[in-house]
């Protein structure tokens, strides 16, 4: 009994200073990276279409944040999502612009748009990304407004005897009229062409081959690391605030934080009377700490555990130590007697990882 209580004591004192040690490795996690996600703030996209312009700024970042997929098939996950918020964005948008084009000029809009839903399916040459389209409205004799890219045979003609409804257009929000309708749909060009800009950027400036390195990163986070409950997601998105909350495309945080998490465990107590010395218990987790991505993953945690023994108290608390994300062992006391726990992480086999990596990247 003495020695048992010699090993606990040892123990308590090693398990303290590690976590103590936590507090001041966690914040190491910053993550430097110049992916971002962050709205538009180009003046080039300025349009007196204001609600156009902020749904044109969201898918901007939609599609930005798609480009972030985890997975074995990514590259397909990624695709099909694109063509469903493109979809969905020209939805919104023609719904957005049919109040302020309630003249002639609409038509002319939804035929376009329509041209656009169908082109998503389209590629760029010699390349396998999905594809974008820029609106253009262009004063000429006739005036036209098309998708550049899917104008052969596609392009609408502006009649001029347009031109003085579309002067009215947005008539409050300006200093003055437009022009004619190609000065309106110019306008209305500038506020749609934003959803555009950041997949544009990244597609040109090469860093598809980062996106899948984090992107790898993520699926080893998901595949490797503990589970978690959302209690526990919060408390470690919480603490790692500092990365997480920023609008880019970060590494997954290196520890991973818990508080009251669930487990079934195997409980056995040496020194007490025989028949009473081993039990099925739940334990809880009340606060914990675990290294995921070390060489040797381990963790640490403080756990109380509820067992009916016949000789001792129902309750034990103690501490638990985790190893390769999976296998837990740890201490417990229930009066002067010291007791082996064991537990394995079976609420993995349960974990939603698409649900999981959602908390992380809103």
């Amino acid at each position: 009994m003495n020695y048992s209580k010699k090993v606990y004591g040892v123990l308590r004192c090693t398990i303290l200073s590690i976590t103590l040690l936590a507090t001041s490795v966690f914040a190491d996690d910053e993550n430097d990276n110049n992916l971002t996600c962050a709205k538009i703030q180009d003046d080039s996209y300025v349009s007196s279409f204001a609600e156009l312009r902020e749904l044109s700024v969201e898918t901007d970042r939609k599609i930005c944040k798609n480009m972030l997929v985890v997975g074995h098939r990514r590259d397909n996950q990624r695709e099909k999502r694109f063509k469903e918020i493109v979809n969905e964005y020209a939805d919104e948008a023609s719904k957005i612009l049919k109040p302020d084009f309630e003249n002639s000029v609409y038509p002319l809009i939804e035929v376009q748009i329509n041209i656009l839903k169908k082109g998503v399916d389209s590629r760029y040459e010699n390349e396998q990304e999905s594809r974008t389209f820029e609106m253009k409205a262009m004063a000429g004799f006739p005036s036209e407004f098309y998708f550049k890219g899917l104008e052969n045979g596609n392009k609408s003609i502006i009649p001029n005897a347009y031109n003085d409804e579309c002067k009215k257009i947005n008539a409050t929000d300006r200093d003055k009229p437009y022009v004619n309708c190609t000065d309106a749909l110019d306008d209305m060009t500038r506020g749609f062409n934003a959803y555009k800009e950041g997949y544009e950027t990244y597609r040109l400036s090469g860093v598809k081959t980062q996106l899948n390195m984090l992107g790898d990163r993520w699926d080893r986070y998901l595949q490797e690391s503990r589970s978690q409950t959302f209690f526990d997601t919060m408390l470690t998105s919480s603490i790692h605030s500092h990365n997480l909350n920023k609008l880019k495309f970060v590494e997954p945080p290196s520890t991973q934080f818990f508080i009251f998490h669930p487990h079934v465990v195997y409980e056995n107590y040496f020194d007490a009377e025989k028949g009473d010395r081993s039990n099925i218990g739940l334990g809880v987790e009340w606060i914990g700490v675990n290294w995921w991505d070390l060489k040797v993953p381990f963790g640490v945690s403080l756990i109380s555990v509820y067992s009916d023994y016949a000789t001792l108290p129902s309750v034990g608390h103690g501490i638990l130590l985790t190893l390769d994300n999976k296998y837990s062992f740890g201490f417990t006391r229930r009066d002067d007697e010291t007791g082996l726990v064991m537990t394995i992480d079976l609420l993995k086999f349960l974990e939603d990882k698409n649900e999981k990596l959602s908390q992380f990247i809103k």
